[in-house]
């Protein structure tokens, strides 16, 4: 499993990018505390839909509940 640490900056779109350049199938997003990515459900759902759509799963690993609840919201793993 590779772990994929987010720049608290970083867009949904190039977490999408990095997830769908790997060549692991197992990937693990470590979203730091106060990331961007939490400014909506939706960006998890994108992240669960592009990840899926290339055969891949996803982990969301962060000491952000609030990460962690989204994430969850969009039924990725999370710890």
């Amino acid at each position: 499993m590779k772990k994929i640490f987010v720049d608290k900056n970083e867009s949904v779109a190039a977490v999408v990018e990095r997830i769908l350049a790997d060549e692991d199938v197992e990937i693990t997003l470590v979203v730091p505390r106060g990331s961007v990515l939490k400014e909506s459900v939706n960006n998890f759902h994108l992240i669960k839909r592009e990840a899926a759509g290339a055969g891949k799963t996803v982990v969301v690993e962060s000491v952000d509940e609030e990460a962690l609840a989204l994430a969850k919201g969009a039924k990725l793993e999370g710890s």
